[in-house]
């Protein structure tokens, strides 16, 4: 597509939003969409959709191909519904929806308002921050944010025992996460040597 030809195609801006969100919190996210220049063009459009809606179309947009192994058809029978259950990073959602339409797209109906909470995956690092406040005192208080805030090493190290969770029992009981600087002698939580957090 050359330059030219993008400028004048329209475009259709998805913005996904948490289903527990207010309103006024929808309308001040697309209002702030539109003055970061989104939509400004002749033709362009901007729509807000829910988190869990839009999860529900990533799924089942491969089983809504006419040449689908077990494709999804509009529901006829109301006991047939799709729970989607969103766990994200701030917010966890869980809504219900019948399917209307398969073709020339899917769509959905709500049949119970969504459900959640701010209890993603950032509550979990929040949890973690606090138990380690509480065992270490000023010494993991005062470290640098680069050091133990999100992208460090130390917490991409925890990442990845997060998301591994309950999915192998072949690790053992024991997890070593780092590196880490704190000012502390060996215990039964912090090598000091290796500069690693143990955590059962």
């Amino acid at each position: 597509m050359t330059a030219a030809t993008f400028k004048i195609t329209p475009m259709e801006c998805w913005i996904t939003l948490p289903a527990i969100w207010s309103d006024e919190a929808k309308d001040a996210t697309l209002a702030a969409a539109k003055k970061a220049g989104f939509g400004n063009r002749e033709g362009d459009e901007v729509f807000t959709i829910a988190e869990p809606e839009a999860a529900a179309i990533a799924t089942l947009k491969s089983f809504a191909a006419p040449d689908a192994l077990n494709p999804i058809k509009a529901s006829q029978n109301p006991k047939e519904n799709i729970l989607i259950c969103d766990c994200g990073g701030g917010t966890i959602d869980i809504t219900t929806y019948v399917v209307t339409q398969v073709s020339p797209y899917l769509t959905f109906d709500e049949l119970h308002i969504g459900a959640g909470g701010k209890c993603g995956s950032t509550y979990v690092d929040r949890n973690l921050h606090s138990l380690l406040s509480e065992w270490f005192g000023s010494s993991f208080d005062e470290l640098p944010f680069s050091q133990k805030g999100p992208g460090s090493k130390f917490m991409t190290s925890f990442e990845t025992y997060k998301k591994s969770f309950g999915l192998s029992d072949d690790t053992g009981d024991i997890r070593e996460i780092g590196p880490i600087r704190l000012d502390l002698p060996d215990s039964e939580h912090f090598d000091e040597d290796e500069r690693l957090l143990i955590l059962t």
